[in-house]
């Protein structure tokens, strides 16, 4: 089902409240729930603010929606105080995002049978750009993802069969809890 990934950054303080005892995550039960959701004014305004209103945003925001293609979450992400996130963008060539999706099952795959620190990991095709895949990775640490994952066999032979040749771009950005959100 879709996802709705906001990056901004907001120039004025915000809070929520942080929940201690969250044993389930909310996903919508098909696309029809999804657009019902996101067609309600609130949602709409909301993006609408994003968006477009550069006041109330420091620097320029982007709206993701994705569906997710292959992922896992661990229980235990619920237990690390501060985990490394990393929330990727990759760019393929024209036509090619096809090709590597069924590859990133696989390292999606491994990662969960290899890497049991990995705290949560999603391959995400960006509805809006159909050449674009979205990952976002979870990790007890900065140290885990660097001497762990990045260097783990199906990484490695994800990138050396399916990276520059058909890739355009690879971006990171490592986010945090803060005040209930995720932040730089």
């Amino acid at each position: 089902m879709p996802n709705l990934v906001v990056v901004a950054k907001l120039p004025f303080a915000s809070s929520a409240a942080k929940e201690t005892a969250r044993k389930e995550e909310g996903t919508y039960t098909s696309r029809a729930a999804f657009d019902a959701h996101m067609s309600i004014d609130p949602v709409k305004d909301m993006v609408g603010w994003l968006t477009s209103n550069p006041q109330n945003i420091d620097g320029e925001a982007t709206v993701t929606i994705s569906e997710n293609y292959a992922s896992f979450t661990r229980p235990e992400v619920l237990k690390v105080a501060d985990p490394w996130i990393c929330y990727a963008s990759i760019e393929y060539k024209e036509g090619k995002r096809a090709e590597a999706l069924e590859p990133w099952k696989h390292v999606t795959s491994e990662t969960e049978k290899n890497e049991t620190e990995t705290l949560s990991y999603s391959i995400l095709k960006d509805t809006g750009h159909p050449e674009t895949i979205k990952t976002i990775e979870v990790y007890p640490s900065q140290e885990y993802f660097k001497e762990v994952h990045v260097p783990s066999e199906a990484v490695q032979e994800n990138a050396k069969k399916y990276g520059n040749e058909i890739r355009l771009s690879l971006a990171h950005v490592f986010l945090r809890y803060q005040a209930g959100f995720l932040g730089r």
